[in-house]
């Protein structure tokens, strides 16, 4: 399992997300004000 932090950054929304992925699973834990899951899922997603 490995977990990656996303920050939307200052220019942006300025929240933090959780990916949390797996060899066959994913799981992103948005903030209670987030961007789209998607989005952040593909920006941090790099095998």
């Amino acid at each position: 399992m490995t977990i990656k932090v996303y920050n939307a950054g200052a220019t942006s929304v300025n929240v933090n997300s959780t990916l949390v992925y797996g060899e066959k699973e994913a799981m992103v834990i948005p903030p209670s004000t987030s961007a789209r899951p998607s989005r952040i899922t593909a920006s941090a997603w790099k095998p």
